[in-house]
């Protein structure tokens, strides 16, 4: 009777024991959070190093990296996907905006409004990647990186952008990459998050 009693509180102690140390693996794999450019994997990232940080915070993550060919800027917010959504279609829409006719600041005879080709704006292009729904777009950028430029002579660098949420991370990826204008090998990035 005081072996079966042993063998019982040995079970017992087994059970217990291996069911903590699940319990503490588990929550050790939920607790594990990537940060900044690690929460994503997209052919050639090891390339890059980082050039400046413009903001590191619990919420938000701003900054530039470089290799030979190219700059990359890359801007991550925690939020949900409805938050997602909304900050996505308002940065496609105050891009989109910068190209729109408007007014001239000095109405005269020879034009009433500013306008750009339609050559120069943005064409948003949406698809599916891994389970992950991408806005990506081209903008065209003067010698400063600024975009908003309607003349090909002003024009020194081509700016891809990719946006995308990360539904397992809640975070938003705003990914920017810019490369001279005249570049030649640029691939389409195949975004993965970690």
């Amino acid at each position: 009777m005081y072996k079966k009693n042993r063998r019982v509180r040995l079970n017992y102690f087994i059970v217990i024991m291996i069911t903590l140390i699940a319990s503490s693996f588990l929550l050790l794999l939920k607790e594990k959070k990537c940060s900044n450019l690690d929460c994503i994997s997209f052919f050639n990232k090891e390339t890059y190093k980082m050039e400046e940080v413009f903001v590191d915070e619990d919420d938000s993550f701003l900054a530039e990296y470089s290799n030979q060919d190219s700059i990359l800027r890359i801007e991550i917010i925690n939020q949900n996907r409805e938050e997602a959504e909304n900050l996505i279609k308002s940065r496609i829409a105050r891009i989109q905006n910068q190209y729109e006719e408007n007014i001239s600041p000095y109405p005269g005879e020879i034009s009433d409004s500013i306008s750009c080709p339609s050559s120069f704006r943005p064409k948003i292009n949406t698809y599916e990647q891994s389970g992950i729904n991408i806005s990506s777009f081209l903008v065209k950028l003067n010698e400063r990186m600024v975009a908003g430029q309607c003349e090909n002579s002003l024009i020194k660098y081509h700016s891809y952008n990719y946006y995308f949420y990360c539904q397992n991370q809640n975070k938003t990826f705003l990914v920017e990459i810019i490369y001279d204008k005249n570049f030649e090998k640029v691939q389409q990035p195949y975004f993965t998050c970690n």
